[in-house]
């Protein structure tokens, strides 16, 4: 399956930057935007694209999943989970 997306390792091996969000891909729909940071899929850590690519193989097509990422805005960053539908 595929979330639909592009992205970029963080410096601290801390997540994935994303860089782009494909219209009406699974991550577009389940609330990702540009400029989140990626941390864990379904709960597994994610450090680096590698680990975005490996986590995603293990799942199929229609499957759900939860992402955990974190979402800079004001000044603060916040923690935030979506759920999506891979195409």
């Amino acid at each position: 399956g595929t979330l639909g997306i592009r992205g970029m390792v963080m410096v601290n091996g801390m997540g994935v930057y994303v860089t782009e969000v494909q219209l009406k891909s699974p991550a577009y729909h389940g609330g990702v935007r540009v400029a989140d940071v990626i941390d864990s899929i379904d709960g597994n850590k994610i450090r680096s694209m590698k680990d975005l690519s490996l986590c995603l193989s293990t799942h199929e097509r229609g499957d759900r999943i939860t992402v955990g990422l974190c979402r800079s805005g004001s000044g603060k960053q916040k923690k935030k989970s979506v759920k999506g539908e891979l195409k």
